[in-house]
């Protein structure tokens, strides 16, 4: 197996026909590749009735009777509202950790770092790797960062 770790460090870059890697202004150049593998893709799709008739769709904007009234018996379909991409380019060490602890399998390491706002990530950090990065849960440094995700929201709504 040859592996080419080049490209995985250049993380963008041309290519011809044969893959070979060629400038941007190359006139072979025909092909733009990139190479992110701490990436992280989500997407959210809203499940109803889309009507396809633009009178019925600017009805059913307005009244949700009337929604409600012409989406009875109607397939539903999906539709894309949001799509995202998130890395987490920094965490490697701290994913290990997070791995090696037993606490999480890779999977689930992968998405809580990568979904964690800065003060999560941080106490994440601060936990798994000993105390050496990061800073701890409550701690001064917790409350000035000021952040708020999935994982700490509920906490703060515990604490008024």
């Amino acid at each position: 197996m040859n592996i080419d770790y080049k490209k995985l460090e250049m993380k963008c870059w041309f290519e011809d026909e044969n893959g070979n890697i060629v400038e941007k202004d190359d006139p072979r150049a025909c092909f733009y590749r990139n190479c992110f593998p701490l990436q992280l893709h989500e997407c959210l799709d809203e499940y109803c009735y889309h009507p396809k008739n633009p009178i019925v769709k600017f009805l059913c904007r307005k009244s949700e009777t009337l929604y409600k009234l012409f989406s009875r018996g109607k397939d539903k379909t999906f539709k894309s509202i949001f799509d995202c991409t998130t890395t987490y380019m920094s965490g490697s060490d701290c994913i290990v950790a997070m791995v090696n602890s037993g606490d999480f399998t890779l999977e689930q390491a992968i998405w809580v770092y990568a979904k964690s706002c800065e003060r999560c990530m941080n106490a994440l950090c601060y936990k798994y790797l000993d105390g050496k990065e990061g800073y701890p849960e409550y701690s001064e440094e917790w409350e000035k960062a000021n952040t708020v995700c999935d994982f700490c929201r509920e906490m703060d709504s515990h604490k008024c």
